[in-house]
């Protein structure tokens, strides 16, 4: 039987059909290959997940590389094939390319910087708080001490004291009137009396802690106590050339050596030195007044500061005195700033003579009120010629150290003993001497 023209050959049936099995192959490798892709793609897209979680920028821009070079493959691929699955490729590409932005959009949401500079301000806010903190426990800590602590609470007293002293001088300023007459609150030293000493300062009756709060000191200056001082006028400065002058041309008793004095104390506005313990009591006794007991002196240095090593505080780079010889010899008086009661040259310049007898364990005493040392105020004061016991000297000199300029800083020499350093300054008391409760 003969075929027609147009039936095909067996042949081309054949043919057809091979052509027909290849592109059912590739169709079924196409379909293979990307149902793999869409795995591969499902994985990259739990990976990325993953990524965004738990890894690093660099990881995930990694990851992007990976999933355009699969897409790049994959638009190589949909070139090669027929018209009828380039729809199905295309739709795939768009989704994986959605995929693509949404993982792009999470990278540069990671990439951004935060602002941190508001961070940064209250991360140093908290620093301060908590350094402040930090300050305030070991200050709770150190105060726990039971000696600390003693010493915390009669520091505070000392300070009401002051502040009571202060708050009664702004009343007696803006009001007048009281209850006690003022005759009597003179007598008893609590106010400053009407008739006021020529160049001397009052010193108002009070409490302060005498001897050294730092323990840089000798042991002499230990322990530190509480003492209450009466009421008592001091020298504005210590007695000058010229006030000496004065007392020998009263007087007739000129022992000093004028042309020693003159080389370190030049002008009459130069505190006086060479002077003995013995000529100090001399002038004090013609000038009705006194040499300070050691406690007055350094109640008057202190200036009313608490637990402080010099007059004007803790800080020695502060020029308030004339010391370590930077000027080779005395400084005219009132050179140097005052302290807080008004007083000049409380250290520095001229050591000055005070009049208890040296006594080096004279603080481990019972004594609460007005501390002497050496016997009867009123006798020693009106005969003492013939003392020879060493004597207390205070306030450092202009040849001194900043050691010798605490105010807790104690030194003795016999009483006849003279020296460029030696000067002195006095005192008078509000009462008379026996009625001063003594060594209380």
């Amino acid at each position: 039987m003969r075929l027609s023209l147009l039936e095909p050959t067996e042949k081309e049936i054949l043919n057809q059909l091979g052509i027909l099995e290849t592109k059912f192959s590739s169709l079924e490798k196409l379909q293979n290959n990307m149902q793999n892709q869409n795995k591969e793609i499902g994985n990259l897209s739990d990976r990325i997940n993953e990524l965004a979680e738990n890894t690093t920028l660099d990881e995930l821009i990694d990851a992007v590389l990976e999933q355009r070079a699969q897409t790049g493959k994959l638009e190589s691929r949909i070139e090669n094939i027929e018209n009828n699955t380039l729809d199905a490729l295309l739709n795939t590409i768009t989704i994986q390319t959605q995929k693509l932005n949404d993982v792009e959009n999470l990278i540069a949401q990671l990439s951004k910087k935060p602002d941190i500079s508001n961070l940064v301000e209250t991360a140093n806010q908290q620093t301060k708080e908590i350094n402040n903190l930090q300050n305030q426990i070991r200050e709770l800590k150190n105060i726990a001490d039971t000696n600390k602590l003693a010493d915390a609470i009669e520091e505070q007293g000392l300070i009401l004291t002051n502040l009571e002293a202060r708050i009664q001088t702004i009343e007696r300023g803006s009001n007048p009137v009281t209850t006690t007459p003022i005759k009597e609150k003179e007598e008893i030293g609590e106010i400053e009396p009407s008739v006021k000493e020529k160049d001397m300062v009052f010193i108002r009756s009070g409490l302060f802690k005498m001897g050294d709060s730092f323990k840089e000191g000798d042991p002499d200056e230990q322990p530190t106590k509480t003492i209450h001082i009466e009421a008592f006028y001091m020298d504005t400065h210590e007695v000058t050339v010229g006030e000496y002058k004065a007392f020998i041309e009263k007087t007739g008793n000129d022992e000093l050596d004028w042309g020693k004095i003159k080389k370190y104390s030049p002008t009459d506005n130069h505190p006086v030195v060479y002077v003995t313990w013995h000529d100090a009591m001399n002038y004090a006794l013609w000038a009705e007044k006194r040499l300070p007991t050691e406690a007055e002196w350094e109640y008057a240095a202190r200036g009313g500061l608490i637990s402080k090593r010099y007059p004007w505080g803790d800080d020695i780079s502060i020029i308030n005195a004339n010391y370590e010889g930077k000027v080779k010899r005395t400084s005219q008086v009132g050179s140097y700033a005052p302290n807080g009661y008004g007083l000049y040259d409380m250290v520095g310049n001229a050591s000055e003579w005070c009049l208890d007898e040296y006594n080096e364990t004279f603080y481990t005493t019972d004594f609460t009120k007005n501390p002497f040392s050496g016997g009867r105020i009123k006798q020693i004061t009106s005969n003492f010629e013939g003392i020879q016991s060493f004597r207390v000297i205070r306030g450092g000199s202009w040849s001194g150290n900043k050691d010798d300029l605490r105010v807790a800083n104690r030194n003795s020499r016999p009483p006849k003993d003279e020296a460029r350093i030696f000067g002195f300054r006095c005192v008078k008391s509000i009462k008379p001497l026996d009625l001063i409760n003594w060594n209380g």
